[in-house]
């Protein structure tokens, strides 16, 4: 660690300040004490004791006030959080849920520092600065995809790909299969506003050919669950690379054209309420907006039905509408986007890819096991390099 010859106190503009304390008495490289902006200018310090904070070496590499790797890169180069929208609340937060990590790991968390920060803003932009609370839910969502998603074969092959480049619905879990019968495109461009754009085709799923395969539900349940967690990693990389985290949610468009009564069956219910429930509990903050097109009159009450099981800051979200639909998406999508509103389904399902272009080769880190080490740093210890 560097020699600090005293302690520095940084005062920022909303009034908190850092201080750095020269090697403490119990040992550790460095230490931290971190004053919030109630607390008085000119005050006494913070303790040295308290929740270290991570900072940076001038090498930039990671290090955290123990001296080994941080699980996050909460600074760039420059200085800035990450996200671009993290504040110094925000970061004490994390700092802490990071610590808490570090003291009793949680298996199924990510390996490496960006991918943490950004899925730990979800979760306070969701919930508030409660690192105690935060960092249960976390421990939660980890343990569900655990035990849902991440003992799958097929997705241990998925889940490193995911993260180097968009995939396609049909590349899931029982793909090529469910996209016979459900419409999705996963990636369909950008909204304007820097949102990835996934759109759905409710109102043309063949629910008598889903019902008609044996074993369905257990096929289309590791379909979506992967579906969602593939773009769900995709998500979280395009946050860390844009250093923004409304670029990490997506735009999501609903059509319900040809929706009957008749597919509102308690099955079907059941099965969109057990997704939503899913993804509002367990990956939160990653949806910025939702456009429900061609909804038929019946729409609202159904909505009511399903949507129980959502927060309210979800709901809001939603917007729902009949066929005049157009002027509002032209307003808001990109060109691309555009396209794939009214795309034909067997192409849809292959979105971001057109009629006749190549699947991306994998990354050369997709191939084998996916990086686990801190961002200019070694891996953590007990990990693989």
């Amino acid at each position: 660690a560097p020699v600090i010859p005293r302690p520095i106190r940084l005062v920022f503009r909303d009034g908190s300040t850092l201080t750095l304390h020269h090697r403490p008495p119990h040992g550790l490289p460095w230490e931290t004490g971190f004053e919030p902006p109630s607390s008085p200018r000119g005050g006494a310090p913070a303790s040295p004791w308290a929740t270290p904070v991570p900072m940076r070496r001038r090498s930039g590499s990671d290090v955290d006030a123990h001296g080994g790797a941080s699980p996050l890169s909460s600074m760039s180069r420059d200085g800035a959080a990450l996200s671009g929208l993290s504040s110094q609340a925000e970061l004490a937060c994390i700092a802490e849920i990071s610590r808490a990590l570090r003291i009793s790991p949680c298996k199924g968390a990510p390996d490496d520092a960006e991918t943490l920060e950004v899925q730990l803003v979800r979760f306070i932009r969701e919930h508030g600065l409660r690192p105690r609370s935060i960092e249960k839910k976390f421990r939660a969502a980890c343990e569900y995809k655990e035990k849902n998603i991440n003992n799958s074969e097929v997705m241990s092959v998925l889940q490193p790909i995911a993260s180097t480049r968009w995939m396609a619905a049909s590349e899931m879990p029982d793909g090529e299969w469910a996209t016979q019968y459900c419409p999705i495109g996963m990636h369909c461009g950008f909204a304007k506003n820097g949102c990835p754009v996934k759109i759905e085709r409710l109102g043309r799923f063949d629910l008598k050919g889903i019902t008609s395969t044996p074993n369905y539900r257990k096929k289309l349940n590791a379909f979506y669950l992967g579906l969602v967690d593939c773009l769900q990693r995709r998500l979280d990389q395009h946050a860390a690379d844009t250093a923004n985290l409304t670029e990490g949610q997506t735009y999501e468009i609903f059509d319900l054209a040809g929706l009957g009564t008749h597919m509102l069956t308690f099955s079907a219910l059941n099965f969109t309420k057990d997704v939503l429930s899913a993804f509002a509990t367990h990956y939160p903050s990653s949806f910025r907006k939702a456009t429900v097109i061609n909804a038929p009159g019946f729409a609202n009450g159904a909505w009511r039905m399903v949507s129980t099981v959502l927060p309210k800051s979800v709901k809001e979200k939603v917007n729902i509408m009949g066929a005049d639909y157009m002027d509002v998406l032209r307003a808001e999508l990109t060109e691309e986007a555009l396209y794939w509103v009214d795309a034909p389904n067997e192409e849809l399902v292959h979105a971001p890819r057109r009629a006749g272009e190549a699947v991306p080769e994998p990354r050369e880190e997709a191939a084998g096991a996916p990086a686990v080490a801190a961002i200019g740093d070694s891996p953590r210890d007990g990990a693989s390099p």
